[in-house]
């Protein structure tokens, strides 16, 4: 499910969702890409705070997970200040983190 990010009616980014609710109960953040030009201006925690209340919101989704690569340090403090934890590390190397998300913590 891909998303463009905009602001003003001016694309500022995208990312993709995968949902994955049938094998495992999750939603994977595939890609979250914000311009270079436009980074640090707060798009990408808004998008991120966007993705864990659409995917809090779907029938039978747990968790929202991602994999970021080690050296994105920015993202890496990004996805641990919005309450991810890291559960992992994928075959090549990323980190792999994930976020519960359910219609409890969503309303609150």
């Amino acid at each position: 499910m891909p998303y463009l990010v905009q602001d003003a009616g001016h694309s500022v980014g995208v990312l993709a969702l995968v949902d994955e609710r049938e094998c495992n109960g999750q939603v994977a953040l595939f890609h979250l890409l914000i311009d270079a030009s436009r980074q640090r201006g707060g798009y990408g925690r808004a998008a991120l705070r966007l993705v864990i209340q659409l995917v809090g919101s779907l029938d039978g989704c747990q968790r929202l997970r991602l994999t970021v690569h080690p050296d994105n340090h920015a993202a890496v403090s990004l996805y641990l200040s919005e309450g991810f934890t890291q559960d992992g590390v994928t075959d090549d190397g990323e980190l792999r983190f994930s976020v519960a998300v359910n219609r409890a913590s969503v309303s609150s």
